[in-house]
Formats: C-alpha cells, structure tokens, sequence
C-alpha cells in the first residue's frame, strides 16, 4: 500500500493499493482526526510513504507560514511514529508526472479545479474534494516511481 500526503492545513491523505486501486481518502480536520485515521489504515501494511515537499514563499504572512510549517511538523512527527520512510515530492515533479497536460492557470483556484478533475477521472467511483485531491495525485504519482517512473526525492 502507499501513502500520499498533501500536508497543507486543507489537504488530506489517500491510501492506494500497488494494483492502483484508491482504498481511502482523508482531509485533515484536526491532528486528532488524522491520527485517529492513521492509525486505522496501519493494518494495512503501507510500504511507501510519498508527502509533497512544502515550504514558505515569498509574499506569504508570519502566521500563515508559521502555522504551515506547524502543520508540516506535525505531520513528520506523527509519520516518523508511523515507522515508513517518507519521500518528498516536489509539487512540480508530482504533476508533471501525471501524464495529464494541465493548463497553465494563472488563478490557483482553476488550478485546484483541473487537479481535481484529474483526480476523479482516474478514479471516478470515490468522493474527492478539493481538499483532498492532491493526496490523492501524490498517491498514485508514488505507485507510478515505483513502477520505474519519475524519481522523488528523500529526506
């Protein structure tokens, strides 16, 4: 099973099988909700764990790019308890490797709307949002490195 992580404050996890089949998906709610979650799906045995790498821009506010990293520690912390390695994706690398040419959106709103479109015409019987959306591309861009695609990097 592999793991894909949208660490932002409104982004989620999704839980793909190595058949390429989306077993679950999550947003994150809370730290409590997501730990909660975690460790249900840790009967599965998950093998790779691929979360997009995130940082802090230019132009982005002292409480939004603390709360960010906040959330980002959150999550290292909690999966370096889970017991998998973790590699990083770049948010570039990861949709590029979608085979899927996305336009070139200047808005981020339309830009979520076509990776959500993405999204569920790769697996059109589950319910994804927005919020959880790239989780889910992040997942299925792991099963395709594995597969001998596109590298990811690891921290």
């Amino acid at each position: 099973m592999i793991l894909g992580i949208d660490p932002g404050k409104n982004g989620g996890a999704a839980l793909v099988s190595d058949s390429g089949d989306l077993i679950a998906v999550h947003p994150f709610r809370s730290p409590e909700d997501m730990d909660y979650k975690l460790r249900e799906w840790s009967s599965h045995d998950i093998h790779t764990i691929m979360m997009e790498r995130v940082h802090a821009f230019p132009g982005q506010g002292v409480v939004s790019a603390f709360s960010f990293g906040q959330n980002l520690g959150w999550w290292e912390g909690r999966l370096c308890g889970f017991g998998g390695k973790v590699r990083y994706v770049e948010p570039r690398t990861w949709q590029q490797k979608l085979g899927t040419k996305l336009p070139g959106h200047k808005q981020k709103a339309e830009h979520k709307r076509a990776l959500l479109a993405v999204a569920r015409s790769m697996f059109p019987d589950t319910k994804i949002t927005l919020g959880t959306c790239d989780a889910v591309l992040i997942a299925a861009t792991a099963l395709s490195v594995l597969a001998g695609g596109a590298s990811s990097t690891k921290r």
